[in-house]
This record gives structure tokens, C-alpha cells and sequence, in this order.
């Protein structure tokens, strides 16, 4: 069944259990050059033309009896020679003088990208105690049978997208190559010579330490420790996801996921861990987000003979408390700065991504 718009969807208690969407993207069997400059293949078999009646659109002389009210004058002008001179002539000031309007309506509407992240995020973390988000970059693969492999999901759009929630994908695989995590590491320490003297510096540091997994009552415990085995400060946690947000960029190297998690204190555990993460990270702190670029040295098991090497790029909210509070404003009408603050954030991924 294909994908039904959500302006289009019957009442949510009357659908099946079943997803009412298609397969995630387009037929890997066909070549990306037998589709249309949209991505939709230009056969379009099992359709047939349908007769959609009378048309219900007014002949014109029916619309308007040719009057309109005029806004400031009532008097009607007569033509005058400006009206035959070329567009160039009619203007008394030079465009690039005059300040560009958002709109006729001389304000810009909300960004509706900026909106539903903001709306997601609302909804996940307000009255939240210990609420972690963070942005992920990675592939966003399609749902592939079983034995077979995953790979990148395409979808027809020619730019970035924020995917519905219950939309079906595969896998979310947060990790880069060498090559490309050398990259933004070269762009990031350009980054922090071009902001030395801004108001909002980029500031570089580097952190090295050691994630423990073990078992636990209410799930897996995290704990953290340095290089000398000494626990962090607030290094014993119980991280538990609380929504993903994916988004697609079709024309990018990577997608990306905005992800809500808390991170609630634990007790020490007791036992041998589970798992082992080791994390060599370069972390650029700025004004609302740091990025953390890291070289992941991981273990599943203590009998792994040799750790698996990874490399990963995270983009972390700094204060996620003021974020929400100036979202509470938003709501309420009040003067605030959520979407500025916001986009801050979600540019920063977005110049990742467009100049590894």
C-alpha cells in the first residue's frame, strides 16, 4: 500500500496495525538513469487513466464583474508614460539600496524544518530530568530481507528531509571513514583560528576515557572512567533513549538523527562489564552545542581478541533546560529566541556535512 499523507490518514483508531507505507525507497533494480530528474521512473505501469468528470473551475467572465477595491485612492489615475517605460526606469532608487522586504507582507514565516525539530523536541524533553540531545551523523539505511545487505536509503526528494516517525528504515550507522573523520578534523581546527577573536570562540579540547558497560536491574549501567581508572564526575549512569528523529540529505555524504535521551545517576555496579569503549575525543565547545569528534576503540565482549576501531561525530546541546524554556516561551506567544537558538544548532550539522 502506498504512503498516505498524514493530511490524508482516516482516524488513527481505525488503521490496521500494519505500517500504511510502500517499501522505503525506490527499486534498486532499476538504474538511477531510468528515472526522471525527481527519482520517479518514467514507466508508470498498472495505472490507468481516469475520467475526473466536469471540471469545477469557473469560466473567468463568472469570477469578478471587474471592479476591485483600490487601497489608498479612490479616484482613478490616468495612464501615465511610466507605465510603457522599461521596469529598469520605473524605479527611483537603486535596488541594492533598498532593504530586501522577508515578504510582501514585510515579515518571513517560521521555518518549518526549524519547527518540527523544535516541536519533536518539545515533546520528548519538557519537565524531563537529566535530558541529553544530540545530533548523530551517519547513513540512514533502508529495511533489506533477512541475509541480505543493508544499504543507503534513496528517497524522492532532491533535499534534506525529516522523516516521519513511523516511516520503516533500517538501520541508523553512526560511523565515517578514516579519511572522512580526518577531514572534519582538519575543518574544525580551521574553525578554531577563524572564531579566535569572535564573541563566541570556538574552543578546542581533547578528553580520553573509558566507557564501561555492565548489567543491571533497570538495564545496562555506563560507567566512565579516565585513562588512571578514575571515575569521572557524574560518570555512573543509565542512559535511556527517549525518541530518534531522522533526517535524510539525499546530496550529502552523510544523514543525520536528532536524538533525546536522559541520563539518570546509578549505583556502581558490581561484576565484570559487559562491554568495553574506549574514546580518544576532540571536543570543539561553542556558544549553544560542542562537537565531539571521536576515535571509538570498542570490545563486545572480554573475549574479543582485538577492539574494533570507529569513527564518529556527535553534535551535543549544551544547556538543554534554556533551550526547552525558551520553547515554553514560543508557546505562550512571548518574545523568545527557541528558533534562533535551534538553528544555531542545526546549521552546525549541516556545514559538517556540506564540507567534509
Amino acid at each position: 500500500m502506498a504512503y498516505v499523507p498524514i493530511h490524508d490518514r482516516v482516524d488513527e483508531s481505525r488503521l490496521p496495525r500494519d505500517p500504511l507505507y510502500g517499501p522505503p525507497d525506490l527499486d534498486p533494480s532499476v538504474p538511477m538513469a531510468e528515472h526522471d530528474e525527481y527519482g520517479y521512473s518514467s514507466e508508470a505501469e498498472g495505472l490507468e487513466e481516469v475520467d475526473a468528470g466536469p471540471s469545477r473551475k469557473r469560466r473567468r467572465e463568472d469570477e469578478s464583474n471587474g471592479e476591485y477595491a483600490d487601497y489608498g485612492h479612490d479616484e482613478q489615475q490616468p495612464l501615465s508614460s511610466a507605465h510603457h517605460q522599461p521596469r529598469q526606469q520605473q524605479h527611483q532608487q537603486h535596488p541594492s539600496s533598498v532593504p530586501i522586504q522577508p515578504s510582501i507582507f514585510g515579515i518571513a514565516p517560521r521555518n518549518e524544518f526549524t519547527k518540527t525539530i523544535g516541536e519533536f523536541l518539545m515533546a520528548h524533553c519538557r519537565g524531563v530530568d537529566n535530558v541529553e540531545v544530540e545530533i548523530k551523523l551517519g547513513t540512514l539505511h533502508a529495511q533489506a530481507p533477512e541475509g541480505q545487505q543493508q544499504r543507503r536509503i534513496r528517497m524522492p526528494s532532491m533535499t534534506e528531509m525529516v522523516m516521519p516517525r513511523d516511516y520503516p528504515v533500517g538501520s541508523f550507522a553512526s560511523t565515517m571513514t578514516k579519511k572522512q573523520h580526518a577531514s572534519f578534523n582538519r575543518l574544525l581546527n580551521q574553525a578554531v583560528e577563524g572564531a579566535a577573536h569572535s564573541p563566541a570562540p570556538l574552543r578546542f579540547y581533547r578528553a580520553q576515557h573509558v566507557d564501561n558497560f555492565h548489567s543491571g536491574p533497570e538495564g545496562k549501567v555506563r560507567v566512565s572512567r579516565d585513562r588512571e581508572g578514575n571515575v569521572i564526575r557524574g560518570g555512573v549512569v543509565r542512559k535511556r533513549r527517549l525518541a530518534d528523529l531522522n533526517i535524510c540529505s539525499p546530496r550529502e555524504a552523510f544523514d543525520w538523527r536528532v536524538s533525546a535521551s536522559v541520563e539518570d545517576p546509578a549505583e556502581m555496579p558490581h561484576g565484570p562489564a559487559l562491554s568495553t569503549r574506549d574514546k580518544d575525543r576532540a571536543c570543539y565547545k561553542h556558544q549553544l552545542c560542542q562537537v565531539d569528534l571521536t576515535v571509538v576503540s570498542a570490545k563486545n565482549s572480554p573475549r574479543d581478541p582485538k577492539p574494533t576501531i570507529s569513527y564518529e561525530l556527535e553534535i551535543e546541546v549544551l544547556d538543554v533546560p534554556a533551550l526547552i524554556a525558551e520553547g515554553e516561551k514560543e508557546e505562550r506567544g512571548e518574545e523568545n529566541r527557541f528558533d534562533d537558538m535551534l538553528q544555531s544548532v542545526l546549521d552546525t550539522a549541516r556545514m559538517l556535512i556540506r564540507n567534509v
